[in-house]
Parts: C-alpha cells; sequence; structure tokens
C-alpha cells in the first residue's frame, strides 16, 4: 500500500482537474502529455478504487515517484508548461506533423460535436484540411469580444465550404482561470460552433497542445492540410482578409489571389472586381438580377454598408435620386458588409433584405465571396478607430471602364454632390466660386483700416495696389507663424518698389497675433470693426476657426491666389507658380484629409496607383 497522504495528494490532483486519472507518456518528436478518464462507476474490482488505480498506475508508469511528477504537471497552466522550451517543440509553418497524435490519446480516440453531442472519430479527418482553432477561456470583457467575433467570422466560412470542401475545424480551449468559470465559458463558447472539440475534461491534452503551439494570444489558427504539413501558424488575419477564397490557405493559394488583385488594381474591371465564374450578375431588391457588364458603360459608386451606421446614406439616396432623372450612366452597388465590428453581431440575410428594401439601387448578393476581395483591392479596414473612420472607402467612384477611381466619393458626395464626384470636379467648382471675385466685393468703401502705430488708410486709398487679406483664425500654428515672419520680410524688402503689396490683417475677435502685435508694419483690424461689401467673405475661406486664409488680389482687385495652407513659394507676388485650381485641390486634399491614401503606409495602392496615372496623363 501507498503512504496515505501520497494517495490524498493523488485523488486531489485529479479532483482539481476534474479528471479521477492521469497518465503521462512521452512523445520522441513533441513529448506532449496524454490522458485517462476513468469514471468511478467503471469500478468493477472487489478492491478499492484508490488500490485499483495504483496498480494501473504502476503497470504503465512504473513507480509512484514519477506518478507525482504526471499528477503535479496535470495541476500546473499551460503557460507554465510553454515555459518549458526544453520539452516542447514549438511548431512552426512548414513542420510536418501526426495531427492524430496532438488531437487524440492512447485513452481518447474521439473528439465531440456540441449539437449532437456525438464522438467523432480520427477517420473523420483523414484527407482534410484542419484548422485548430485555440480560444483563451479568459472572462475578460476584451478577449470575450474577440472571440465572439472571431467565430462568428469562422462559423460563416465553415458553414458556406463545409458542404463541398474537405475542411474541419477544432476547438482547443486554454483555460488559465477559475476552474468552475472556465468549464461555463467552455459550453458558452462550444454551443455556438458548429466544428468539433477536445473535451474540456482533457486537461492535460489542451494545455500541452497550448505549449506545443505556442500560443499567447485570446484566439489563434494554426491550418494543417491532409498530409500534415502545417501551412500556417498564425492563420487569424489571413482567414478574415481571404475569407473562403482562401481555401485551403496554402501560400501558393494566396499568391494566386494576390497576383489577380495586383491584376484588378492595375487593370479595374467591374467584370472581374464585381463577378465570379459562379456569377456574372448583381441583383435589384426584387430579386431580379442584371448583367455587370451592363455597368460598364456607368459611373458605378461602390457602398460599403455597415447595418446599423448612418455613414453617408441618407446623403447618397438624395443624390442618387437626382442624378437618375438626369444622368442615365449612373449607378450604386450595394456591398452589404457582415463581418466587421459594427455588423457581426447584428446582421444576417433577414436584415440585408430588410436595408436593401429601402434601397433603389443594386447589390451584391448577401455573403457574397466577392465581397472580401473587394474589402482587401479597396482596402477596407473596420479595425479603424471612429475617428477616422471618415477615412474608410465607405463609397468608391468608379469611372467608366475604371477611368478613374476614388476610393473617398462619401466625402466629397459630402463637400459638393455634383456628378462625376472627383476631386477635381471639387477644386474646379470651388474656384468658379470665387474665380470672378474682386476686393471691391468684399469691403464698404467707406471702410477704414488701421495700422499699430494709430495711422490709417481708407479703402479707396488701396485701388491700384496688390493686397493681400489675411484672415487669421486664432488658432496657434507653428506653420501660421513662419509664414508671418517670411512675410513681414518680404513686405519690408519690397517696400518703395515696384513690387510693394499692402497686407490687410484681420483678427477674429481681440488684437491677439502670433507674433507681437506692434511688430506688425501692415494693416490690423478687428473683423468686427470693419464693413463689408455685398458679398460674403466668409464664403472666400473654409473653416476660418481652424485654419487662417490668405487672399491675394492683383492691381485690378482681382483674386489671384486663396489658399488655406498659404506656402511663399517664391518671390513674385503673389509668391506662388501654379494656378489657383491646382492650389485649391491641394488644400482641400489636406483639410478633409483625402491625402490619407498617400501618406498612410501600405494603404490605397488602387487609389495610388491611378492618381499617379492621371498626373502623367496631364503631364503629356
Amino acid at each position: 500500500m501507498w503512504p496515505c497522504r501520497m494517495r490524498k495528494s493523488i485523488v486531489r490532483a485529479f479532483l482539481q482537474c476534474q479528471s479521477l486519472n492521469f497518465i503521462c507518456r512521452h512523445n520522441t518528436n513533441y513529448n506532449h502529455y496524454v490522458s485517462r478518464t476513468i469514471p468511478l462507476s467503471s469500478n468493477t474490482s472487489s478492491e478499492s478504487p484508490e488500490r485499483s488505480y495504483k496498480m494501473e498506475v504502476e503497470e504503465k508508469v512504473g513507480s509512484s515517484s514519477d506518478l507525482v511528477t504526471i499528477t503535479s504537471n496535470a495541476t500546473r497552466s499551460w503557460k507554465e508548461l510553454r515555459k518549458e522550451k526544453i520539452k516542447y517543440h514549438k511548431v512552426t509553418k512548414g513542420d510536418v506533423i501526426d495531427i492524430r497524435k496532438f488531437l487524440f490519446t492512447e485513452y481518447r480516440d474521439y473528439l465531440i460535436r456540441y449539437d449532437d453531442n456525438t464522438q467523432v472519430k480520427a477517420e473523420h479527418l483523414a484527407g482534410k484540411v484542419v484548422i485548430i482553432y485555440f480560444v483563451s477561456l479568459s472572462l475578460h470583457i476584451r478577449a470575450r469580444s474577440v472571440e465572439e467575433y472571431d467565430t462568428i467570422f469562422l462559423t460563416n466560412i465553415y458553414n458556406y465550404l463545409r458542404s463541398s470542401r474537405d475542411i474541419e475545424i477544432v476547438l482547443v480551449a486554454i483555460d488559465d482561470e477559475n476552474e468552475g468559470e472556465c468549464k461555463k465559458r467552455f459550453e458558452d463558447i462550444f454551443s455556438r460552433m458548429p466544428w468539433i472539440a477536445i473535451p474540456f475534461s482533457d486537461v492535460i491534452c489542451r494545455r500541452s497542445l497550448a505549449a506545443n503551439f505556442h500560443v499567447n494570444v485570446t484566439t489563434t489558427m494554426f491550418v494543417v492540410n491532409s498530409n500534415g504539413t502545417v501551412l500556417q501558424d498564425d492563420a487569424k488575419f489571413l482567414i478574415e482578409d481571404y475569407g473562403v477564397q482562401g481555401f485551403p490557405f496554402s501560400d501558393d493559394r494566396i499568391k494566386i489571389l494576390d497576383a489577380t488583385d495586383e491584376a484588378d488594381i492595375q487593370h479595374p474591371s467591374l467584370i472581374t472586381l464585381l463577378g465570379s465564374p459562379q456569377r456574372d450578375y448583381v441583383i435589384t431588391n426584387k430579386g431580379e438580377k442584371v448583367p455587370i457588364y451592363t455597368l460598364e458603360e456607368k459611373m458605378v459608386a461602390l457602398y460599403f454598408y455597415e447595418d446599423g451606421t448612418c455613414h453617408s446614406k441618407e446623403e447618397i439616396a438624395r443624390v442618387y435620386k437626382e442624378l437618375i432623372k438626369t444622368e442615365e450612366n449612373f449607378e450604386v452597388v450595394l456591398i452589404y458588409l457582415t463581418d466587421t465590428p459594427h455588423t457581426y453581431q447584428s446582421t444576417n440575410e433577414e436584415s440585408f433584405w430588410k436595408a436593401f428594401q429601402t434601397m433603389p439601387w443594386l447589390a451584391l448578393p448577401f455573403k457574397d465571396p466577392n465581397i472580401q476581395k473587394l474589402k482587401r483591392v479597396f482596402e477596407f479596414h473596420p479595425q479603424l478607430e471612429d475617428d477616422h473612420y471618415d477615412r474608410c472607402p465607405v463609397l468608391v467612384i468608379f469611372g467608366p471602364h475604371g477611368e478613374f477611381i476614388e476610393p473617398l466619393g462619401h466625402l466629397i458626395l459630402g463637400v459638393y454632390p455634383v456628378y462625376p464626384f472627383t476631386f477635381e470636379r471639387v477644386a474646379k467648382l470651388e474656384t468658379e466660386k470665387v474665380q470672378n471675385l474682386k476686393m471691391e466685393m468684399l469691403w464698404d468703401p467707406n471702410t477704414v483700416f488701421k495700422r499699430t502705430d494709430g495711422s490709417q488708410m481708407r479703402f479707396s486709398q488701396l485701388a491700384g495696389k496688390r493686397v493681400i487679406n489675411f484672415f487669421e483664425s486664432g488658432v496657434y500654428s507653428g506653420r501660421d507663424h513662419g509664414l508671418l515672419k517670411l512675410l513681414k520680410e518680404m513686405y519690408l524688402a519690397f517696400k518703395g518698389t515696384n513690387d510693394e503689396f499692402e497686407v490687410i490683417h484681420i483678427l477674429e475677435n481681440e488684437m491677439k497675433t502670433m507674433i507681437p502685435i506692434q511688430d506688425l508694419p501692415w494693416l490690423v483690424s478687428l473683423e468686427n470693426e470693419l464693413l463689408p461689401g455685398g458679398y460674403d467673405f466668409h464664403e472666400c475661406y473654409e473653416e476660418c476657426h481652424i485654419n487662417s486664409t490668405f487672399l491675394a488680389f492683383d492691381q485690378e482687385g482681382k483674386l489671384v491666389r486663396r489658399t488655406i495652407y498659404p506656402v511663399l513659394e517664391n518671390t513674385d507676388f503673389p509668391f506662388y507658380a501654379g494656378s489657383m485650381e491646382e492650389e485649391t485641390l491641394s488644400q482641400l486634399i489636406m483639410n478633409f484629409g483625402w491625402d490619407y491614401w498617400t501618406y498612410y503606409p501600405n494603404k490605397g495602392r488602387i487609389y495610388t496607383f491611378h492618381k499617379k496615372l492621371r498626373q502623367q496623363s496631364v503631364e503629356h
């Protein structure tokens, strides 16, 4: 007989792991643990359960000292086991493994399925691509959110592929908290999954898997093909990016998709972007099919729509109804998103049709595989924070035959909802709005301007002079501070010469500026002290309270420059070599963040590529 203390420690260790008995053996390649559960009801011997089990353990293990080591390992966390780098071979991409030795043991030859409580044998995995899905049972709210999002996304892929492709997913739960709470969490998670899992009771197998695969995140996925080759060792984001089209998620398959994406970027076509070998049409909200080729001559707006949000929907609907009356060559195609942080919990086919019924345009079918491709090509990133959401391509304007592409069409729509919704069109309209402006339209003839030394100048005295109106916002800007210093140097240098110009410095509400007011050599006045003319000068500049504005008039009083980002690029008035329309385009891009796709790392390949093509065509 073993000492009583030894027997008690064995029983206590087993009860803590929710299994009466655990046995460990070393695999020569990965040294992973195996386990066995022996229910009390299975003991038919006249001997006590403890003595019967002692004999079985001695036969399998050999000594009580070995058993102490085994039961100790059984109660240690997966994090502790993973730290023992000498004992565990890290499974990485490219390894060839016998997946049966990882998922099954000598004492458990099955996996379990929740919906029908069946036992799934190893033969079920033969010839299939297996995704090993590690999920932490952490109760932290962030971990729960990540798991819910990943599980719903993976479920959509699994349900789409399972009927026609050889795929299976195996849940491996990672527990490192309260045992009772972890079991409840496991039941909750597993109940939402249509695939199979390692039983929660097999603690050693689950923990050794986590150690062998070096899992240290909330969720992760390993992809193993039918030959046991590990195709991906961190497949979570890859699967999210490529969806069902990425199956079997091998590097070769991903390279093919990347090459196709690149071809669509270089030579965009609605037929290849919206269609597939299985589908060459889009649908109406009555379910009617519209061939995609009929859209190629049109300007098409691809609307990435998240149900429950209000990104541009009303504005797009209003503009659509107006344009459809006059422009036959305009159409909108709904891209109904179901897998973003805003939609994954609340969307289904019913919600798709409910939303689509309120829209007069076309759509891709619900959960069409091409949606993932469109998100990749146009780089729709739902994980962006809300304060950057306007920089997501919610409305992509696609010109006839892909002549031009504007990913941020919804922002253009908010500024100038005028066909054909391009940055250049907006800049042209902005320039036309003020190109006939004259200085006499801004100020009443009786307006008096003052200098800091007390002297005054009437508006009539400015006739025949070149004049800069500088509206200072009152918000400190290092750029404006540098501009004022440079402008002061030029003002003093040109004073009394043929290049002389005057400056009217207008302050918003108090006599405070970015450089000492007494050091300003030109006219300085408060806005409320001046007499406005018939033209509302607020129309001449954008967002006065945020940006200072620079208006330059020639000797005839005609506006020759307007900018909210003034740069003194040369010494000739108005100190800028380009056209007013070019500068308007530049300032709109900066002011509304339209250059996001240009400066943000690894973003906007399709936008930057076609912007470069447009620039080259203009130059030639």
